[in-house]
């Protein structure tokens, strides 16, 4: 979900998904790669930094991913509602 706004570097997606360790992120992304929905891109910055993005193949997965935020949202609506 976090890279169907656009191309991330590692430690943005670590940062962004709070809980995640670095070797469980890193195995979930190789897993993506190998299944042929992310994919990984070499910056042109100094550093030779990388950045993973969805493929084609992950970029159908975007209504899928929006319908799973929009119940999630309104989930955690419900949920701070006073009983």
């Amino acid at each position: 979900m976090e890279l169907a706004s656009g191309p991330k570097r590692f430690c943005k997606l670590q940062a962004t998904l709070k809980g995640i360790s670095p070797r469980t992120l890193s195995a979930r992304l190789r897993w993506l790669q190998r299944e042929g929905v992310v994919g990984k891109t070499a910056l042109s910055e100094p550093g030779l930094h990388e950045a993973y993005h969805l493929t084609e193949k992950g970029l159908a997965f975007r209504p899928v991913l929006r319908a799973l935020r929009a119940v999630d949202s309104a989930w955690a609506r419900r949920e701070r509602r006073p009983v």
